[in-house]
């Protein structure tokens, strides 16, 4: 017998930071490109016919049998991962590599006697396409498509849906993965530490059936005689401190008792503690140390003066 094996290749008004908004366009771009850029199952499971490479449910594969053209074919895989194949019947195709499958084909058309010394070759046409969902704090949520042979990363598949909204929690991005006859899994991400830090090692592969959600970040809240008071998101790795987001709030009016500006912070238990900030100290005399850091959650009250 012989084989020939061909190699084929809820808070309004929210306001932001601008250094909260998420990828910048440069690195988008770049990560869009390595993504394919595209959502699309047609034009990322089409690539170049491939032997040698193991065979999934989903893959669409071409058998070709010399000088027998009605043993030639090309069929998808089904998930069962067995394929109908003429003469033979049900031959199990996925979990086997495509030279495997070509030696199984043509031994079995020898064993039959269908054939003598069949010469068969088994490729790969289009590789199985994956899919994951994006969803939340992102500017597109959507299912991002992928093939098996190009791994999608979890910052490409954000580039992909065109980056983060300028509320999203970068630092806390998770990934909720199935897995077979088990729990759902929970991973989490620092896609700050990727992009920001450069530690790409942190970047998560994806996988099939992958739900990525993006939080957002919660607000510090500002009342009182502020001229904007309102709900102010914490832009990620950018130290808060009390007279920063009340600046943010447009300032102070001219009825506050900055001295007395109150913060509330919530504890772990729901229960909450108040301190009083110095704030006129702060603005006026410049004297920093009497500012103190806000953390997500956080309220700050602005009281009126007495006179």
């Amino acid at each position: 017998m012989r084989l020939l094996l061909r190699r084929t290749r809820r808070f309004t008004p929210v306001k932001t930071w601008a250094a909260a908004a998420c990828l910048t366009p440069i690195l988008l771009a770049t990560l869009a490109v390595e993504a394919g850029e595209t959502s699309s199952a047609d034009s990322l499971g089409k690539q170049a016919p491939r032997s040698g490479m193991a065979i999934e449910a989903g893959d669409r594969i071409d058998i070709r049998v010399y000088k027998a053209p009605d043993l030639s074919l090309s069929v998808p895989v089904p998930e069962s991962g067995e394929i109908n194949y003429p003469v033979l019947g049900s031959v199990r195709a996925a979990g086997a590599d495509t030279e495997t499958l070509a030696r199984r084909i043509a031994a079995e058309l020898e064993r039959i006697g269908h054939l003598q010394n069949p010469e068969v070759t088994v490729s790969v046409s289009e590789m199985a396409v994956r899919k994951v969902f994006i969803l939340g704090a992102v500017k597109n949520p959507s299912q991002v498509t992928f093939s098996r042979g190009r791994p999608m990363f979890l910052t490409q598949a954000i580039a992909v849906v065109g980056g983060f909204t300028s509320g999203a929690d970068r630092r806390d991005v998770r990934i909720m993965r199935r897995r077979p006859g088990g729990p759902v899994m929970v991973l989490r991400a620092d896609v700050d530490a990727v992009l920001e830090g450069g530690n790409v090692v942190l970047d998560v592969e994806l996988a099939e059936g992958d739900t990525v959600y993006v939080a957002e970040t919660e607000a510090v809240y500002v009342y009182g005689q502020v001229n904007s008071q309102g709900a102010y998101r914490l832009p990620p790795g950018v130290p808060a401190t009390v007279s920063r987001i009340v600046s943010l709030a447009g300032g102070t009016t001219r009825f506050a008792r900055t001295n007395r500006t109150r913060l509330i912070r919530r504890s772990g238990d729901e229960n909450s503690r108040m301190e009083v900030v110095d704030l006129k100290a702060v603005i006026e005399n410049g004297q920093i140390e009497k500012d103190a850091a806000v953390r997500p959650g956080d309220i700050i009250f602005v009281p009126e003066t007495l006179f």
